[in-house]
């Protein structure tokens, strides 16, 4: 038995596949004549070239003709795309570019920019939602922008606000920022700072008398300090001067309290005497007013008084004049002993200071006597 050659299946196979696919063509044109009806109805209401969905068309409903003026937006859908822009300022020309919602805001900005060599590329699109209020916004930055940015943009897009560009200082960024802060906490500032060569050796300058002031500055605070300290010291100086003073005035005082205990010590054991009724010194008051000179020498800055008494016996005041004689031979004596005489005053006080009464001879020659006191330096 022979083989089938391969050109013979091939072609069996291309019949079998050609009466497959008319079986369910026929299937389909069965179906669409069944339909056939309405369908008919529908083209005899609307215009061929209208039937882009014949599957959303309702037969019994007339479909009214769509005017090719009016945008394709569906009824009763509000829209949410925003207007969107963006200005530019770069070689002293600015660029105005972006989508508006009307001529009336194209104006609007344009108005605000001011700008002789403006380039402008607007599309308008009445769909979109306008936002007065930051349009208006957009003029205050305006004013900002052309004033402090050398060069940079502002862009409006999704209700947000992006600023970037070049200013010369800190403060006029920080202007920018609290500017756009008052209007919204939602925005983005890109913002640099970069100083001109011009500011640069000014801030320079600045800055150098800023040093230079406080140099000086620091050097008068240094001055007055050493000043207020020196003041300190001639204060502190005084002070202790003044308590030295009296300290050593307190010490003179222990010292002539001494002095004076030492002499009545000598003039107790050696009574100064004079010869009866007369203003003359005995030799054994003159070896004691020796010893009281050499006292005096050791504290050479004390002053001395001397008192001279007498007793109550004749006539007082025959009795005052020799009391007075009395003690200037002591101070004649002690000057004689090389006592500065302006170290001594003496006075003659007769029987006027008695020591006790003068009942007997004992006590009337207790009153007779010498008294030496300190009184000063």
């Amino acid at each position: 038995m022979k083989k089938p050659k391969p050109i013979t299946l091939l072609l069996l196979l291309f019949f079998l596949l050609l009466i497959t696919c008319t079986w369910c063509y026929v299937d389909k044109i069965l179906e669409k004549k069944a339909m056939m009806p309405s369908t008919v109805a529908v083209e005899d209401s609307t215009p061929s070239n209208e039937l882009k969905h014949p599957q959303e068309i309702i037969p019994t409903a007339p479909i009214k003709p769509m005017n090719p003026n009016k945008p394709l937006i569906k009824e009763n859908i509000k829209p949410t795309k925003t207007i969107f822009y963006s200005i530019r300022k770069e070689n002293n020309q600015i660029t105005l570019e972006g989508t508006l919602n009307s001529i009336e805001e194209e104006k609007l900005l344009v108005t605000a920019i001011n700008h002789k060599d403006l380039v402008k590329a607007i599309n308008i699109e009445p769909q979109l939602v306008p936002n007065k209020g930051d349009l208006l916004f957009t003029q205050e930055l305006l004013k900002t922008f052309k004033s402090d940015y050398s060069q940079g943009f502002i862009s409006y897009e999704n209700r947000t606000f992006t600023i970037g560009g070049v200013v010369k200082n800190e403060t006029l960024k920080m202007k920018m920022n609290q500017l756009l802060q008052s209007h919204s906490d939602t925005f983005n500032n890109y913002t640099t700072v970069q100083i001109s060569k011009e500011d640069l050796k000014e801030k320079e300058e600045a800055l150098a008398y800023e040093k230079m002031q406080e140099r000086e500055k620091k050097a008068l605070e240094k001055k007055k300090m050493i000043e207020e300290t020196l003041q300190l010291e001639k204060e502190q100086e005084a002070v202790d001067k003044a308590r030295a003073k009296i300290k050593q005035k307190e010490l003179h005082k222990e010292e002539a309290k001494l002095l004076e205990a030492d002499i009545k010590t000598i003039i107790d054991s050696e009574n100064i005497r004079f010869k009866s009724g007369q203003s003359m010194l005995t030799h054994k008051s003159k070896e004691t007013i020796k010893k009281i000179a050499q006292l005096l020498e050791e504290h050479p800055t004390v002053q001395i008084k001397i008192s001279g008494h007498t007793d109550s016996s004749g006539d007082a005041k025959r009795n005052l004049k020799l009391s007075q004689s009395r003690v200037n031979a002591v101070k004649d004596a002690l000057i004689k002993l090389n006592i500065n005489t302006h170290r001594l005053k003496a006075v003659g006080y007769g029987a006027e200071q008695p020591l006790v009464s003068n009942d007997s001879k004992e006590n009337r020659e207790i009153n007779r006597r010498v008294e030496f006191k300190i009184i000063g330096e």
